[in-house]
């Protein structure tokens, strides 16, 4: 076998799968940028981003998981969660805890560092006010 058609059989495959997953991920990535980045309703994102990023956790942890299972069996799969698991979700809470929206101009406001929330919008200046946007719990 020449190194040509290594490449072909070990890197491509005809599994619907590895079509299907990026194409899901692309998907979700527009709607959240158009739920968040360009939408105009800081109450109705609000309500929609714990979600959002509770649906966006679970997707990767299962894809995570599906793609380890099919590549090395049942066992791996299961320590792929006990490690997937506990990491999403501080990374998830984490996202939540530091995401506020403005009032104002009704952006996403993000903190810089992760482990506080924002204090002042980073588009317009204005306070975002003392009251937690988003519940700290998944």
């Amino acid at each position: 076998m020449d190194a040509a058609t290594f490449v072909q059989a070990k890197f491509i495959s005809n599994d619907p799968i590895y079509l299907l997953v990026p194409v899901l991920w692309l998907a979700m990535s527009v709607v959240n940028y158009f739920l968040f980045d360009a939408g105009k309703d800081a109450a109705s994102k609000r309500k929609c981003y714990p979600q959002s990023v509770r649906l966006n956790a679970v997707f990767f942890v299962v894809v995570v998981t599906v793609f380890t299972v099919r590549e090395n069996g049942p066992l791996v799969g299961l320590w792929m969660l006990v490690i997937l698991v506990p990491g999403t979700l501080m990374i998830s809470s984490m996202i939540l805890h530091s995401t506020k929206f403005c009032d104002q101009c009704d952006s996403l406001v993000r903190s810089q560092y992760g482990s506080t929330a924002p204090v002042t919008c980073q588009n317009c200046g204005a306070l975002l006010g003392e009251c937690p946007d988003l519940p700290d719990e998944l």
